[in-house]
């Protein structure tokens, strides 16, 4: 069984890129997200992109990092496979930020329920949703497909 991650709080900001060089990256929306995982409330900004773009990107969660005392970003991507993040982060194996081999992938999917495949150009992918969704629906956030977007980035840099 999956991790809950419960969304107490959101609140849509001005419209920014989570990186410099991303301008020509069409237009984006930005969330702040408070969600609640293990008793716990943890704060996380997300952006969409809600233009098709060169790299395939269409959401950066970015959040605190316990672990190693800084905020990390985790992208994610899509393909005809459906919404997914590059493999890579630290792990019980190394503090230091690596690519997942594949008992760390085996671990991610163990504990989320994530599909994972290995990709040439990429590594391993983690597939957390079969098509992109918006982060805002008519009736309020989109709880369901944010709590995934949230689990891809603990397990890269929280859970493993």
């Amino acid at each position: 069984m999956s991790p809950i991650i419960k969304i107490s709080n959101f609140k849509e900001l001005r419209p920014a890129k989570p990186y410099a060089e991303m301008e020509d990256y069409g237009r984006t929306r930005r969330f702040r997200v408070s969600a609640e995982f293990n008793d716990e409330i943890r704060k996380f900004i997300i952006y969409e992109f809600l233009e098709e773009n060169k790299e395939n990107i269409c959401y950066v969660v970015s959040g605190y990092c316990s672990r190693l005392g800084d905020t990390r970003n985790k992208d994610f991507y899509y393909d005809e496979n459906g919404v997914f993040f590059p493999a890579w982060g630290i792990s019980w194996k190394r503090v230091k930020r690596h690519k997942f081999d594949e008992d760390e992938v085996e671990k991610i999917a163990k504990i989320t329920g994530f599909e994972h495949a290995y990709k040439q150009k990429r590594g391993f992918v983690v597939y957390i949703h079969k098509n992109r969704e918006p982060i805002l629906l008519e009736s309020g956030i989109n709880e369901g497909f944010v709590g995934k977007l949230i689990l891809g980035w603990l397990a890269c840099w929280e859970l493993i």
